[in-house]
């Protein structure tokens, strides 16, 4: 009876190995003659790493502390950081894989700035189970969460390895690659744990499966965590999940099938099975867009928004002419009428981070601000920050929305004459 009793619920899931880098390198090596050379890894606290979306105030680092990039003039360069053997004979599934990055190369690997994710089992060659020729996301424009299904490491010994390669000494001036929090967590336990403890009833989890439908490169991101190759997570028992779902090549979202919060919107939510073991699918449903899908994606969001855009666009624009209505909107920092994922990802970190504020120099970030609560409100608020009783300098979940609608909407255009309650309407102008 005691075993049983201790088993239900109580027992937290086995930390396999954790590191946070915060006060060393919790054994990683870092070896910076590999390959080409002149690598640049190095544990730091300086540029990406002081930014809010990872633990700590440390990272590694793949670049330079004095100019935040990766750029050595006249040298190619390249660097790996290797785990220690990681212990995991005992660990039961399912695993758990999970480190925070952030990334921003010249965009144009393998040919060049190559990032890696490495993993060998038992002594065997390194294996790329990830890079940004895959589903490693450069630029990330900000930090960004993977985690992935790793049961394959139960009963063996393993070993990660995170690289870098520029290939060439040209076109470096970029951020890099930045990596903390790399852990493997057994939800399962360790072998022996659950023995006499109700057969591991204590560590409770369940399996989510997410899957797209109608569009072969539209993502989901599960809990802002994006979505690794097998499409399975593991979460605790009852645990609510945050769901996103990412149109591209002009798709459009259609609806969720499966048990969700909300069907009809590209961000929901998901609630874990209560039992152990017990799995749950949820499929991302897309389509190449048409005539209703204006109609659509403007109902909900503003009263006629999406029957009025077709008509009153020329006169929306001729108005914000003459009253001062913002060309642009502030989330797209390039100024081409559209939301681009980078873009989108950079109010999803206001949104993560609580809040917002005025960077100390405009030149300082890439758009004028620094996540996360702050007193500098010196600078125009941002565009999404469209609060009823006037800016918060925080990002609610309706105005992130707003901005998805617009990222799945192929463009924005200012509307001021409209009555919307940003001054701006979905669809290119």
């Amino acid at each position: 009876g005691e075993g049983e009793g201790e088993g239900e619920g109580e027992e937290p899931p086995s930390v396999v190995y954790c590191a946070d880098f915060e006060s060393g390198l919790d054994n990683f090596v870092l070896d910076n003659t590999y390959g080409l050379g002149n690598g640049l890894w190095h544990r730091t606290g300086q540029c990406a790493a002081a930014e809010f979306g990872h633990s700590g105030a440390h990272a590694l680092y793949y670049g330079r502390d004095d100019t935040c990039n990766y750029e050595a003039p006249g040298v190619a360069h390249q660097g790996v950081a290797v785990s220690p053997v990681i212990d995991m004979t005992e660990a039961q599934p399912p695993i758990t894989l999970a480190y925070n990055f952030k990334l921003e190369t010249e965009a144009n690997a393998p040919s060049a700035d190559l990032a890696t994710f490495e993993v060998a089992i038992d002594g065997e060659p390194f294996v790329v189970y990830d890079s940004n020729v895959d589903t490693l996301l450069d630029p990330s424009g900000a930090w960004w969460g993977v985690a992935v299904n790793f049961d394959e490491g139960a009963g063996h010994l393993v070993q990660l390895r995170f690289g870098f390669n520029t290939m060439n000494d040209q076109n470096n001036a970029h951020a890099g690659f930045y990596l903390d929090d790399v852990c493997i967590t057994a939800y399962g336990g360790t072998e022996g744990e659950g023995e006499g403890e109700g057969e591991g009833e204590g560590e409770c989890a369940a399996t989510l499966l997410v899957e797209t439908l109608g569009c072969s490169n539209c993502e989901v991101l599960v809990g802002y965590v994006k979505v690794d190759k097998t499409r399975a997570y593991t979460f605790g028992c009852g645990d609510v999940v945050g769901l996103l779902a990412i149109a591209y090549d002009g798709s459009f979202f259609d609806h969720w099938e499966g048990d969700v919060g909300s069907p009809s919107s590209p961000h929901t939510t998901v609630t874990m099975p209560t039992k152990a073991g017990m799995s749950k699918t949820v499929v991302a449903v897309f389509s190449n867009g048409g005539e209703g899908e204006g109609e659509g994606e403007g109902e909900g969001e503003g009263e006629g928004e999406g029957e009025g855009e077709g008509e009153g666009e020329g006169e929306g624009e001729g108005e914000g002419e003459g009253e001062g209505q913002p060309a642009n909107h502030t989330a797209d920092q390039n100024g081409n009428g559209f939301i681009e994922l980078t873009e989108l990802l950079r109010v999803i970190q206001f949104y993560n981070s609580g809040g917002f504020h005025c960077a100390a120099s405009p030149g300082d970030t890439e758009d004028g601000y620094v996540p996360g609560p702050g007193e500098n409100h010196s600078c125009t608020p941002h565009a999404s920050d469209y609060a009823p009783s006037g800016p918060d300098w925080a990002i609610g979940l309706t105005e992130l929305l707003r901005l998805i609608q617009f990222y799945n909407s192929g463009g924005y255009h200012p509307c001021p004459g409209q009555g919307t309650e940003d001054g701006f309407c979905p669809g290119p102008a």
